[in-house]
């Protein structure tokens, strides 16, 4: 049992001190900050803002309380129009957390074709702020870390939405290779009690209770190779790919459809295209149980004159395995890998409401 300040921390003050913190998702309270929303992951059930901070900390384990009590106070601070999210890594539970590490929660691997950077993956902490604006964005980050000691800043990436929308109940985005992202999550408010299942953490999950209905989180820093991509025409780029640019599949289909491919062989849309390995639409196979909320990045110039952009993929799920861990799978040796390499990311855990008096030390 880790000591924090001058005595033992209890299972009951750990949660008392955090749980309120790392109820991730918040809603505006009537106040104008925050208050921890209902046992929901995250705010999947409205189109996420245009721009996004993610940030990674570590902290020490001794500093525990006083940070989460610090953190606590300055969400309190922020305006109702952000959004935050507050995600565990499984570093933290390795330096003895006094509560019960989520069943699946681990270091993200190394898939076949990254080349993880240690300065840009993994941390204890992962906090997303995200607001309309960019400015508002880095003012409520800044001011919610300044204020917040006890931490060391691990890495930190600015994502934004390029042409931002919603469209039959999707929220979709222009990724930097001109291709609409969204089309493959499924229907937000049809659907939201199949949304929830397949996000959400549920009661009959062998996980410890504190973490029910919450949800795991992948997050990939994926840097977009752009001049080899613009070398290519349109048609070749649909082919790999595996839709047109406004999102219309190769054989025709509305972007939006879920029927199976009409080409077993792949002669109208690829077998190594990116729609057809993340999702082949295969009775024997389970379509992708996961919801994405990606952004776009862009942080200017390396130290060799290239360009370091590209796409901050992030998924939610209540099964790593059968979310993104078997998409991932499908996806080696897809055509796209010619063009992307991931570079940085992490596995985290977003809690959803705890209430202390019932799940301490449980």
């Amino acid at each position: 049992m880790p000591e924090i300040l001058n005595g033992p921390l209890s299972r009951r003050k750990a949660l008392t001190t955090a749980g309120t913190v790392v109820g991730s998702a918040l809603l505006p309270s009537s106040s104008g900050g925050y208050s921890p929303r209902a046992p929901q992951p995250i705010l999947l059930m409205s189109p996420p803002p245009r721009y996004a901070i993610f940030t990674a900390i570590d902290i020490d384990i001794g500093s525990a309380t006083p940070f989460f009590r610090r953190l606590r106070t300055s969400m309190l601070m922020l305006p109702a129009s952000v959004e935050i999210t507050i995600g565990f890594g499984a570093s933290l539970f390795d330096k003895g957390v006094p509560f019960q590490r989520p069943r699946q929660l681990r270091q993200m691997p190394s898939f076949p074709g990254d080349l993880l950077h240690p300065d840009f993956t993994h941390g204890d902490v992962l906090i997303q702020i995200c607001a309309a604006a960019t400015e508002e964005a880095q003012s409520a980050t800044h001011d919610l870390l300044s204020q917040t000691p006890h931490h060391r800043a691990r890495w930190s990436v600015h994502g934004f939405r390029m042409d931002n929308r919603e469209e039959n109940g999707r929220a979709l985005t222009r990724n930097l290779f001109g291709f609409t992202e969204g089309y493959g999550n499924p229907e937000r408010e049809g659907s939201q009690r199949a949304l929830r299942e397949m996000i959400e953490v549920p009661d009959t999950a062998r996980e410890p209770v504190w973490a029910r209905a919450g949800t795991y989180q992948v997050v990939r820093l994926i840097r977009l190779a752009q001049a080899l991509w613009d070398a290519d025409p349109v048609n070749v780029q649909e082919k790999i790919i595996g839709r047109r640019r406004d999102g219309t599949r190769l054989d025709g289909t509305a972007p939006f459809a879920n029927t199976p491919f009409g080409d077993a062989d792949g002669s109208t849309t690829p077998l190594d295209s990116h729609v057809r390995r993340a999702n082949p639409r295969l009775p024997e196979i389970e379509p992708p149980r996961l919801f994405r909320r990606s952004f776009s990045y862009s942080r200017g110039r390396d130290a060799f004159g290239n360009l370091d952009e590209g796409l901050l993929f992030v998924c939610y799920q209540a099964d790593l395995t059968r979310g993104f861990e078997a998409v991932q799978r499908r996806l080696a040796g897809e055509a796209l890998g010619r063009y992307t390499l991931t570079t940085g990311g992490g596995y985290f855990f977003v809690p959803a409401q705890l209430d202390p008096d019932r799940y301490w030390d449980r």
